[in-house]
């Protein structure tokens, strides 16, 4: 009886197991390529040579084999229209990304494979059969805004990425909805502290970010009035950018110099949605931001470090009150031909006067 029941547990166990072998995609490992990746409105995310900002989609092969895409059919459907490509002589590698531009641009790219029509901007369906056309892939792709894909994440579900990733793994930040791009305040790149001849930008993420898709301006009216270089940013690390004059601490400059009549640095991305700048009022001082992302100012600046030090609450000036009984009188931040310490040295300093009758410790 009791070796019975033992059996009975194991058998149980086994049907257990079976079952989520075949229900989990974590568990059941995938035998065909997949669509993983798609971009219906490209502007910056992919460029090309030849076909200039194609739209684009990726498939992957999770396989440990490469696979020969010939015969396979890519369709996809809006309504009652159909579009089919079939593939020729290509082959996508074990575990390999492969990108596949959609345009109708007559051009011949010389890196990539081109299905030779645009995709519908305000959603479709998409079905990837294999050369006996069995159906190995679908996803329905909703309107997507520029710059934004629609991936795939480990689990099979595909979700909105405001930092699209071509021929590579899908990573960075995953949204359920539109509306969850747009209100996130979780900004990924941020401008953590400034003066008007360099700015800092910081990586908030645990992901490295491609800076190509960010833009630096002066303007309101034209915020992508400097696009960032081709540089990706690891996470948790600092990039210096002078602000249009030579510096050689600064990894890159910018176009345009921040006027005397000037207070504001904009930073925003190009991905089709609305959403305010980042911006710092500029004065002598640096401005940034401290660990709860709160703006500061602070009295020396940390070019390419942590922030830190003497802050100041508002950049605006006040007279301070004369029946103060100690007042500050005088202050040098920048000493290049007054005091001389012991060191032989010229430090900052502050002058503080005694506006009282007796003696004050």
């Amino acid at each position: 009886m009791k070796k019975n029941a033992i059996s009975l547990i194991l058998l149980l166990i086994t049907i257990v197991l079976t079952m989520l072998s075949c229900s989990s995609p974590a568990l059941n490992k995938l035998k065909d390529i997949v669509i993983n990746e798609v971009v219906s409105s490209n502007s910056k995310s992919l460029t090309d040579a030849e076909l200039d900002s194609p739209d684009w989609i990726e498939f992957y092969n999770p396989t440990d084999s490469k696979i020969d895409l010939v015969g396979y059919t890519l369709k996809i459907v809006k309504g009652a229209n159909t579009n089919s490509f079939t593939f020729g002589e290509y082959e996508a590698m074990a575990g390999s990304y492969n990108v596949f531009c959609a345009s109708t641009n007559p051009q011949q790219s010389s890196k990539y494979v081109n299905i030779g029509f645009n995709l519908p901007k305000d959603g479709f369906s998409l079905f990837l059969f294999n050369a006996n056309q069995i159906l190995v892939s679908q996803v329905v792709v909703p309107f997507l805004p520029v710059d934004v894909s629609f991936a795939r994440i480990d689990l099979g579900d595909y979700k909105f990425c405001a930092s699209p990733t071509p021929a590579e793994k899908n990573t960075g930040n995953f949204y359920s909805t539109i509306d969850e791009i747009t209100n996130s305040k979780n900004q990924e790149i941020i401008i953590s502290e400034a003066t008007r001849k360099w700015v800092e930008i910081f990586n908030t993420t645990d992901n490295t970010i491609n800076l190509s898709r960010y833009y630096l301006s002066d303007n309101k009216n034209n915020p992508t009035k400097w696009q960032m270089p081709d540089y990706s940013l690891k996470p948790k690390e600092f990039v210096l950018i002078s602000l249009g004059v030579d510096d050689d601490e600064c990894d890159y400059t910018t176009s345009f110099k921040i006027g005397k009549d000037e207070s504001c640095l904009y930073l925003s991305a190009v991905n089709g949605i609305e959403q305010s700048p980042e911006y710092f009022d500029l004065i002598d001082v640096s401005v940034g931001v401290n660990d709860a992302f709160e703006t500061e100012y602070y009295l020396f600046p940390t070019k390419g470090e942590k922030n830190g030090g003497a802050t100041l609450q508002s950049k605006e000036k006040s007279d301070m009150p004369i029946s103060n009984y100690v007042i500050v009188n005088e202050i040098q931040l920048k000493n290049a031909t007054t005091l001389i310490d012991e060191d032989g040295d010229r430090p900052a300093w502050l002058e503080l006067y005694n506006n009282s009758e007796k003696e004050i410790e």
